[in-house]
């Protein structure tokens, strides 16, 4: 019981370091830089002042979120890798993105998603049916990615589900109000990296279990987990090849291609070919991010099957 409670701690401990980071990391130069980067170009476009790196991350963030962490390996678990195959419809968005999306923006000299509307079809209804559209959206769709979390947190250590979503509900918008766009993308960096490290100690944790990768890689092809490239043209499937890949593609084109929040961060470089060159030298970046969940599922499959 005494090793319980001590273990608990430490989850406690680092929890709250974690959060600490997440807050005040990506504040501490919108609170104590240069005047110069406090003005509203910068707050709402960092003005191109944010790294390159940190733009490819913050872009690779929008491929692994809470949902996807915890929802990847449970489907490979107990429904095998058909959706793993949604990779390839994003990275077939992203030239799409570059070559056809991109450009406009540019060209234009636009500062929100929906401005390109209204200068398109020369109607304010048109701009103002597209924005509350999308914030009615993001109403449901956060209100899942806020709920996810909160599940986790309080089976692992016992925080209160009202405790979770409140918190983490200010803490956004609270380094989201005061830091901008840079605050923003620093946090997604932080977090990504996190994910990443902490989904690599499962899996390394999981093969050493399992016996091995030679171990993990029999058990899940022996219980039919790996099915790839399954054409079958039949659409009472509940997915094969070509509805994974299509359905991504079009979801992929309208969250990278239209999402406000995806076009600031291009707006963020400094030219239009530094943003092509972020984005495609991304695609390796976002095919492994995207496929440690289901290599944990993997790891988890083979270690309680």
């Amino acid at each position: 019981m005494a090793k319980e409670l001590h273990t608990l701690g430490w989850d406690y401990f680092m929890f709250v370091v974690f959060i600490l980071i997440t807050v005040f990391a990506p504040l501490w130069k919108r609170l104590f830089g240069k005047k110069k980067d406090r003005g509203k170009a910068d707050y709402v476009f960092a003005t191109g002042g944010i790294s390159i790196v940190a733009i490819m991350l913050s872009i690779a963030r929008g491929t692994l979120n809470i949902r996807n962490i915890l929802g990847y390996p449970n489907e490979l678990f107990y429904r095998g890798s058909g959706m793993w195959e949604s990779i390839y419809g994003m990275v077939s968005a992203y030239p799409i993105v570059c070559f056809v999306f991109v450009p406009v923006y540019f060209n234009l000299g636009i500062t929100s998603i929906y401005q390109y509307l209204d200068l398109r079809f020369k109607s304010r209804l048109v701009r103002c049916l597209a924005s509350g559209l999308y914030i009615f959206r993001q109403i449901f769709f956060l209100g899942i990615t806020v709920y996810t979390p909160s599940v986790a947190l309080s089976t692992v250590i016992g925080i209160p589900y009202w405790a979770s979503i409140v918190g983490m509900a200010v803490i956004c918008i609270f380094f989201t109000i005061v830091g901008g766009l840079k605050a923003a993308i620093n946090a997604d960096v932080i977090q990504i990296v996190t994910v990443i490290v902490v989904t690599l100690v499962i899996i390394v944790k999981g093969i050493l279990v399992s016996g091995g990768i030679q171990n993990v890689y029999e058990a899940n092809r022996d219980n039919g987990r790996l099915k790839f490239f399954n054409f079958t043209g039949d659409m009472t499937v509940r997915v094969d090849t070509t509805s994974a890949w299509f359905g991504k593609l079009f979801l992929s084109l309208s969250q990278f291609g239209c999402q406000q929040q995806f076009m600031q961060r291009y707006v963020s470089l400094k030219s239009m070919s530094q943003v092509r060159r972020v984005m495609m030298t991304n695609i390796p970046i976002i095919i492994v991010f995207f496929s440690l969940p289901w290599l944990a599922g993997m790891v988890i499959y083979a270690t309680y099957i």
